[in-house]
């Protein structure tokens, strides 16, 4: 008569001995469990930061391409300037040129958008695999700024 089971061979083959499909299923399943919860916060870390100058007569705006995240996640745009900037989230698929857009076109085509900015934060749904920019550009009466960004989910 043949014995039914799983058998394992090497070092430690008598402690894997498995001779029925219960002992199986109670030997490997907490196991796989751990592994599921541990694996299920491995969504794409972003952390993306860059701080630069913007100047009236010279660069007034800035377009920044962030990584693209292979899941859907909340993307948390944190803007710190000394003087007031305009900040605009664009996802790539509806605007391919933002700088190309008129200012005052920005806003209704942006996915997010704040003007007038010291210090804020927006947050802004991007789909999986979705390229998107961000936008800083001066305000309308500011003539320079030094700016912060911090890009995190």
């Amino acid at each position: 008569m043949r014995e039914s089971g799983v058998r394992f061979r090497g070092p430690f083959a008598d402690e894997l001995q498995i001779n029925h499909p219960e002992m199986l299923v109670k030997r490997f399943v907490p196991f796989l469990f751990v592994l599921a919860v541990g694996l299920s916060g491995c969504a794409d870390k972003l952390k993306y930061d860059q701080s630069f100058s913007l100047v009236q007569s010279g660069e007034s705006e800035k377009l920044l391409s962030p990584p693209m995240q292979s899941s859907a996640q909340t993307i948390k745009v944190q803007v710190t300037a000394n003087e007031p900037v305009d900040v605009y989230i664009f996802l790539n698929k509806d605007v391919a040129q933002p700088l190309d857009l008129k200012a005052a076109d920005r806003a209704a085509k942006a996915t997010s958008s704040k003007v007038g900015v010291t210090t804020d934060t927006l947050s802004v749904s991007i789909p999986a695999k979705t390229e998107y920019s961000v936008l800083i550009a001066l305000s309308s009466k500011t003539k320079k700024a030094e700016v912060t960004v911090k890009l995190t989910n």
